[in-house]
């Protein structure tokens, strides 16, 4: 809560959060949320209706509060993964609003607006990371002619929630909060240069898709203490200075192309 930033914004804004959830009725926000109650962490069982108490609820709340605080993003698919795991994390409804707060106004801005801009740039900075520190592959995508939003769109928009082991994202959320986005590149070319020998085996769009759902499985994602080593020496070098630069030339390059 201290290092986002969130327990200084609840602490500025008391009882910010329950007039939120007293506001007037949003029917477009709130079936939106409702649609993918379901949907959010199926297998666990505090989020089934059944479950006393049941955190679709919970999630429920979090996701309104933050549509009617946030109206220029309201409620985007992904966002439910998100809050659900804050919720599990904290197990309190407000400290979840404002840490999804942190993550999608301040850390991630555009990565759940209605355009998905920022999340769109970060996955072309990724491909051209990956054309710099990792050719063969770069190569290989290109000549597929796969698109990285097939690849790693998943991993982005959900903070590798339901992607990585639960030990993991929680270490890598740690350094989220504490170092910023900058961690999101680290992970992902972490992974795809320890499995770099097997991305390189796939002959087609289908085939390379399958290779990124693979390189996320396995005892290298679930033995946490040398993933979260490997991130910091894998990729080497990644400046602050180089991902802005990339950004900015990756988010021209996209709002050129309409």
């Amino acid at each position: 809560m201290a290092l986002s930033g969130a327990q200084t914004q609840m602490d500025r804004n008391p009882g910010y959060y329950h007039q939120l959830l007293q506001g007037e009725r949003s029917p477009g926000l709130e079936d939106a949320i409702r649609t993918d109650l379901n949907r959010t962490f199926p297998d666990n069982v505090k989020f089934r209706r059944t479950a006393e108490p049941c955190l679709q609820k919970t999630l429920y709340n979090v996701l309104l509060a933050y549509g009617r605080h946030n109206q220029g993003v309201g409620y985007c698919q992904g966002m439910n993964f998100i809050a659900g795991y804050l919720i599990l994390i904290t197990k309190n409804e407000e400290e979840s609003f404002w840490l999804l707060d942190a993550l999608v106004g301040r850390i991630l801005p555009d990565y759940y607006s209605p355009a998905m801009l920022g999340l769109k740039t970060d996955q072309e900075v990724l491909g051209e990371l990956v054309r710099a520190k990792l050719p063969a592959v770069g190569a290989l995508v290109e000549r597929l002619g796969a698109l990285w939003t097939l690849l790693v769109s998943r991993w982005f928009i959900c903070l590798f929630v339901d992607v990585l082991p639960v030990e993991t994202v929680l270490r890598i959320w740690d350094c989220l909060f504490n170092e910023g986005s900058k961690i999101i590149f680290r992970v992902a070319l972490t992974l795809i240069k320890q499995h770099q020998a097997l991305i390189l085996e796939a002959t087609s769009i289908p085939d390379i898709c399958e290779k990124f759902k693979q390189i996320t499985q396995g005892s290298f994602a679930t033995e946490c203490h040398v993933f979260m080593q490997k991130i910091f020496s894998e990729p080497g070098s990644l400046s602050t200075t180089t991902v802005t630069k990339l950004r900015e030339s990756c988010r021209a390059r996209l709002l050129a192309q309409g």
